[in-house]
């Protein structure tokens, strides 16, 4: 088993995650930033480390889920769709019931998608600092 923590990767995935989600909770909601935003986008942040940290985790076991690979690319949003759902389930919806309007389906796809985009924002903006991410 080859696994090695990057803290690097995960800090700059949180932090594109976490940017991403609560300007679009701002801009295109119109939500609160400090009511319901930084929730939300925390439990994004969240959801996204954990995906990244499974699949790391599962590339490490098994040889095929690689960063290149079509598991990979099935993977990574499905856990970060899943814990995105539970996540905004304990952190979002009990403490912003009159805010709170996701279904589980629409977190759930908010989540998949989420991940897919931050993926592709991440990449170009890390690389300006010099770090080029493969997740």
């Amino acid at each position: 088993m080859n696994y090695s923590v990057d803290f690097t990767k995960y800090l700059t995935h949180a932090s594109v995650a976490f940017l991403t989600f609560s300007a679009y909770d701002v801009f295109v909601e119109g939500k609160d930033f400090y009511n319901y935003a930084v929730n939300d986008a925390g439990s994004f942040a969240l959801a996204s480390i954990g995906s990244l940290w499974t699949v790391d985790l599962l590339s490490g076991v098994w040889g095929g889920l690689h960063a290149n690979s079509l598991q990979h690319m099935i993977a990574k949003p499905l856990f970060s769709a899943l814990f995105y759902m539970y996540l905004y389930d304990y952190m979002v919806r009990p403490n912003n019931v009159r805010f709170a309007s996701r279904t589980g389906t629409e977190t759930f796809i908010m989540g998949g998608l989420g991940d897919v985009i931050t993926s592709y924002l991440e990449n170009p903006l890390s690389s300006l600092f010099g770090y080029r991410n493969y997740n």
